[in-house]
């Protein structure tokens, strides 16, 4: 059975930066909101006619139905962050689900409210346990993503993708 879970904007830019948006439906079922979907499909306004990777792709699984509606009551919604954030944790608070996020303040607000918050690099340890990638690939993964996030959450999943490959036998690089 799969996991509930709100999905933010944050996961979906950064997964798709890592190339791993397309294993999340293995393990999830993903409930997006009406501002995650918008800050997913509105065009930059300095390029509007460019649609950027991300965005085709989300078009594509939405197509396909692989997203159920996730808006929270209007008295979930978190003041203190960006209205994804914000929807996202608050839909994941008032259904008792899983929130798929990547930006650290908000992950760590949603770990205090006592949610599971996943962001990419920990999703990434999660993909090279399951056997869905090799050791080569967590790594490269894991460089690409680097830069677009926490050097917290970088650590902490590298240190877990250290345990899971000393315990595999594999080499950790």
């Amino acid at each position: 059975m799969k996991q509930a879970a709100s999905l933010d904007t944050s996961f979906w830019s950064v997964g798709a930066i890592g190339n791993v948006l397309q294993y999340t439906f293995e393990f999830f079922e993903v409930y997006v909101s009406d501002a995650v979907r918008a800050e997913i499909l509105t065009p930059n306004p300095r390029y509007p006619g460019v649609v950027y990777p991300e965005a085709q792709l989300f078009k594509v699984f939405e197509a396909d139905g692989r997203f159920r509606p996730g808006n929270p009551d209007p008295a979930s919604v978190l003041p203190m962050f960006g209205h994804g954030e914000a929807q996202a944790i608050g839909f994941a608070q008032e259904q008792g689900m899983w929130v798929l996020i990547n930006d650290e303040r908000p992950r760590q607000y949603a770990l205090q409210l006592g949610l599971t918050a996943v962001a990419v690099p920990e999703f990434v340890v999660l993909l090279y346990d399951r056997g869905f990638i090799h050791m080569a690939s967590a790594r490269r993964i894991m460089e690409t993503i680097r830069l677009k996030t926490s050097a917290r959450i970088m650590a902490e999943a590298e240190t877990a993708l250290r345990r899971l490959a000393t315990a595999k036998g594999d080499i950790f690089p």
